[in-house]
């Protein structure tokens, strides 16, 4: 800088003095010989380019100064200051520092963000990766690397690197849509198969462009194995207990045909027929919802008219509606032909309608209904029961969770309807929603869609 700043005084110098003796050199060369102008114009010009000189440096001295404070702050040197002075430039100098004190700031505050992010990142405890909107590795975890097994990492092309082509579809996916993805994944790494969750989410800028993606993969093939020895033994105990209630429910059975007993007897059977009923139904339950949770569980696809299935259902309940003097009323609007399985839609619409009638007063209306709205068919149930509370709706589709624990008992009911509805909703794309208060009725509606989509 400084022999940068002498080139440039000297330049400007020079310039100033050969303009000055220029104009004396010619003036003399027009009044006197030119000898004498050549003479006189040289001592001039020395003369001239002294004082050019430090006129020059006067002037440019100071910018220097400051030039060479912003190139230092440009270079990152944010602890440079600038010592004040009484030219022209002074003035510069505190904006200089004050520009200089908050770039060092900025600087330290960033360090400390950026180590925050580290240790966050590090510590997650599930594997991370950073992909910039070109594809490329930025950012990982140690976690990732090991997980992965994956070396060579930052600015190179994440489809390249990732053996798993699930993990890239979903990567590829979040680039696309600019939606975070959620989706559970199984991987197999040498001898074992591995369960993801994985968490692929858009960076997106300010105006709206995305800039990258960030993926997270927590590992839940633990909470899978003990999810799947919690299906195998409720489906194992089920099973095993098929077969004796069944023997028990049929002893009782011949027990109170055959009469000749005395009246306590006779009670304690139809108490024994009776339990053994609400006992199998209850496995039967069990051993439905195992089947339902099966990974392989298929469904039987089907174009189906809702409205026949719901007539079939209705005549099903209709006895038991008949002993409580409770009308069923139906409404039904547009087209009501959907993809699905009949025989768990059928499920679906009688386990929301017993419910309804299980917990309506006496006398009661229960109001069904099937409406065509754009590409679904919606299925309601309308009670005036007793309703439920606001913090227990999110509950109800947990199993044996029961709003009215007398009530339910006294209708014989297992508290795995609702759960039974909840996966077979999920497996038919179907979305559920509750509306209920207090003491003032319940309001179930399913959402059919009318075509699948290879997407869902």
């Amino acid at each position: 800088m400084k022999k940068f700043e002498w080139h440039i005084n000297v330049i400007l110098a020079m310039a100033l003095a050969e303009g000055a003796c220029l104009f004396f050199y010619w003036f003399l060369a027009w009044v006197e010989n030119v000898t004498t102008a050549i003479v006189v114009t040289s001592v001039l010009l020395v003369l001239f380019s002294v004082i050019a000189y430090r006129f020059v440096l006067g002037f440019t001295k100071p910018w220097g100064k400051v030039v060479f404070a912003i190139k230092r702050l440009a270079d990152g040197d944010y602890t440079f200051r600038t010592k004040p002075t009484e030219d022209r430039f002074g003035l510069l100098v505190p904006y200089i520092n004050e520009l200089a004190d908050k770039l060092e700031k900025s600087k330290h505050t960033l360090e400390h963000q950026k180590d925050q992010l580290n240790t966050l990142v590090e510590n997650l405890g599930s594997p991370l990766v950073f992909i910039d909107k070109n594809g490329k590795i930025i950012h990982t975890n140690d976690l990732f690397i090991q997980t992965f097994h994956i070396r060579h990492l930052f600015a190179q092309d994440f489809n390249d690197l990732m053996p798993y082509e699930e993990i890239k579809q979903i990567v590829a996916e979040t680039f696309q849509t600019q939606q975070t993805v959620r989706r559970q994944i199984v991987l197999n790494f040498s001898i074992e198969r591995r369960h993801f969750d994985v968490y692929s989410a858009p960076i997106l800028h300010g105006s709206g462009k995305i800039r990258g993606v960030v993926a997270v993969f927590h590992d839940i093939t633990e909470l899978k194995k003990l999810e799947k020895m919690r299906q195998d033994f409720v489906a194992n105990v089920s099973h095993e207990l098929k077969t004796p209630v069944t023997s028990i429910k049929g002893f009782a059975e011949t027990l109170l045909e055959v009469g000749g007993q005395d009246e306590l007897q006779e009670k304690f059977f139809q108490i024994i027929a009776t339990e053994s009923d609400r006992l199998q139904n209850l496995i039967n339950d069990l051993l439905e919802l195992s089947k339902i949770e099966q990974v392989g569980f298929r469904l039987d696809w089907k174009s189906v008219d809702l409205r026949k299935i719901l007539e079939e259902t209705k005549l099903v309940l209709s006895e038991k509606a008949q002993k409580k003097d409770i009308h069923i009323n139906i409404s039904l609007s547009g087209d009501t032909v959907v993809e699905a399985d009949p025989y768990r839609v059928k499920q679906i619409m009688m386990n929301v309608m017993s419910n309804a009638l299980d917990y309506s007063p006496q006398g009661s209306r229960v109001f069904v209904s099937l409406c065509e709205k754009e590409d679904r068919v919606l299925f309601t149930v309308a009670d005036n029961g007793i309703g439920i509370a606001e913090e227990e709706i999110p509950r109800i589709f947990e199993r044996f969770y029961r709003i009215d624990k007398a009530r339910s008992r006294e209708s014989g009911g297992t508290g795995l309807g609702l759960a039974i509805v909840k996966h077979l909703a999920e497996a038919l794309h179907a979305t559920i929603q509750v509306k209920s208060k207090k003491g003032q009725g319940t309001t179930f509606e399913i959402s059919f869609l009318k075509r699948i989509n290879e997407g869902n």
